[in-house]
């Protein structure tokens, strides 16, 4: 059986990291004074913030993701005068925000003992690794049901990285040297988006979410928009990518939002899932206050169905009875990696 789990920011939060948007929004704001950058000076407005939320129907700042972000980057291009000068500048300083973004991320990770976090937890990265179906009882039936179609003596796994930092990596390193990989088969991870230490792509997902007079820019094509820099890239990862995901049997999406700055790989899961109605998608998807909603069998399945939407939305109406009943949605994101997070003041910084 061949499993590819896509890997979001939710695992290092997970961890204990400060990479949420709001995490980073509020560092900008302590040194908005030491930044001299247009770019910066939109994101902590309080406008910016709450045009935001308006298009994503949210309350508060804290539930913005980085999709939400993204989309409105794209947005932002629209408010740019379209003289030359005004592109290169925004080139220049989008660059440099890259830049702001990649230092706050090295420095979250200064402040973590990583061999210890990994000594920590992996035993639960094995579990995870060797149990990934763990879903309501009703559901965990018919997944199996579905998954007995393909052969359960040998597991081949895929790890797609959409956050910025090589955590998961050294977990399956050590995991790898520390634990049986009997009847496992198990592939580098690939960073579809990049990672810290290199080059990283944050902004949108095609040339239809920034401004028309930007879109066809070639530099802020391989700058901004995630698809075509991909294919710009000196390696193969979209590739790679594309080839994991249509030749999965099961994929299992953990930390991610499922917002439209990806909607190229949503798109590709749902056309592979209409190839072979045996496989599957398992979401485990993080809500706030998850056991409430299993108080009540109507908010549980309109939960669910909210979240199937986010994938459903990039198929054809008439395929999506069908596809529903090939995703499936766990709230509970303990029931994988459970990991223990660092305590708050090992990983405080300024």
């Amino acid at each position: 059986m061949r499993i590819t789990y896509l890997i979001g920011n939710g695992l290092d939060i997970n961890l204990g990291l400060k990479t949420s948007y709001i995490n980073f929004y509020n560092y900008l704001k302590k040194h908005k004074d030491e930044i001299n950058n247009s770019i910066v000076d939109a994101i902590i407005s309080e406008m910016f913030n709450e045009n935001m939320l308006e298009d994503n129907n949210k309350k508060s700042k804290e539930k913005i993701d980085w999709s939400d972000f993204e989309v409105a980057i794209g947005k932002y291009t629209r408010e740019i005068a379209f003289e030359e000068n005004d592109r290169e500048k925004f080139i220049e300083e989008y660059e440099e925000f890259i830049e702001f973004f990649t230092d706050y991320i090295e420095k979250n990770l200064k402040t973590f003992s990583l061999d210890k976090v990994i000594n920590e937890n992996l035993e639960q990265f094995d579990i995870s690794m060797r149990n990934p179906i763990n879903t309501y009882e009703r559901d965990q039936v018919k997944m199996l049901n579905k998954l007995n179609q393909f052969n359960q003596n040998n597991k081949y796994l895929n790890f797609i990285i959409f956050n910025y930092t090589t955590i998961f990596d050294d977990f399956v390193n050590k995991w790898k040297s520390h634990y049986s990989q009997d009847k496992l088969t198990t592939y580098a991870p690939i960073h579809i988006h990049g990672y810290c230490q290199e080059e990283i792509l944050l902004g949108v997902n095609d040339p239809s979410q920034i401004d028309h007079e930007f879109s066809s820019n070639t530099d802020i094509q391989m700058m901004m928009v995630k698809n075509i820099a991909n294919d710009y890239a000196l390696t193969s990862r979209k590739e790679q990518t594309e080839i994991a995901i249509n030749n999965s049997d099961l994929i299992i999406i953990y930390g991610m939002s499922l917002g439209d700055s990806d909607k190229y790989w949503w798109e590709i899961i749902i056309n592979s899932l209409k190839k072979d109605r045996n496989r599957s998608v398992l979401i485990y998807a993080y809500e706030v206050e998850p056991e409430k909603l299993k108080k009540h069998t109507r908010r549980m399945q309109k939960k669910q169905k909210e979240w199937k939407e986010k994938l459903l939305q990039y198929s054809n109406s008439e395929d999506s009875k069908a596809l529903s009943e090939q995703i499936f949605i766990q709230f509970n994101t303990k029931n994988i990696f459970n990991f223990s997070q660092m305590k708050k003041e090992e990983l405080t910084f300024n």
